[in-house]
């Protein structure tokens, strides 16, 4: 799970890092028009805020707070992306389509209620870029926002699929398919994580340990099928009695 968070982390620190370089790009090949110096500092504020994000994915990856990095990387790109559009001619300008694209990396990137407040977040960015940027040519804002609007719903939906697939993987990996009970894995995994948090508090940690006497006598005796029953049935009982 750490591992799946510090990834995620991490690609939305590379969604701040490639608009801002190719924003510096950009300015480098038209640096002798206006505004230039300012969108450089804005740059430079997106690429500080992405490499904080990358240090950071190891240790908030562990934290409950791991969500965090990933809200601040999407606002701090979203208010950059208005800015370098509103000083380079607005919606209809060649960074125009920053902050629609980014709301589809969005959607890819973080989970889907997060998603839900951030796309708001830049339909105002965008409604700022529409009436304080340079007129656009009539439709021009209503097309380009449905486009990519379409795009982000498209990769929102499919986000979530893999979100669920990756859980039931995760739950299937842990998990005896036979009992319902942790597989070896999962036991470890388990162990591990209430002996680690028993001895952060100070508290003591009882472990129970089961045995089905006699067990081999059934499975030979009524078969491979008789003893299956039996695993399952006591998987059940201890999923109940455990409830």
């Amino acid at each position: 799970m750490n591992q799946w968070r510090r990834r995620a982390i991490r690609v939305a620190a590379a969604y701040g890092f490639i608009p801002a370089l190719l924003c510096a790009a950009y300015l480098a090949g038209t640096w002798d028009r206006e505004h230039r110096s300012a969108m450089l500092a804005v740059v430079l504020v997106m690429l500080v805020s992405a490499t904080g994000g990358w240090l950071a994915s190891a240790r908030m990856s562990a934290s409950r707070r791991w969500r965090i990095p990933l809200l601040v990387t999407g606002i701090v790109n979203l208010a950059g992306d208005t800015v370098l559009g509103l000083l380079d001619g607005g919606v209809a300008g060649p960074l125009g389509a920053l902050v629609p694209a980014s709301a589809v990396f969005l959607a890819i990137t973080v989970p889907p209620r997060a998603f839900l407040w951030l796309s708001a977040v830049s339909a105002v960015a965008y409604g700022i870029l529409i009436v304080y940027g340079d007129p656009a040519p009539p439709g021009y804002p209503l097309v380009h926002a449905l486009a990519y609007g379409s795009a982000a719903v498209l990769c929102l939906r499919h986000s979530a699929v893999l979100a669920s697939l990756r859980r039931r993987l995760s739950h299937t990996s842990r998990t005896d398919p036979l009992t319902g009970c942790l597989n070896r894995r999962g036991f470890d995994e388990r162990t591990a994580a209430a002996l680690a948090a028993a001895r952060r508090a100070g508290t003591p940690l009882t472990l129970v340990l089961l045995d089905l006497d006699h067990f081999k006598s059934v499975n030979d005796a009524h078969g491979h099928q008789a003893g299956d029953d039996l695993l399952a049935w006591a998987g059940r009982e201890l999923r109940v009695d455990r409830r």
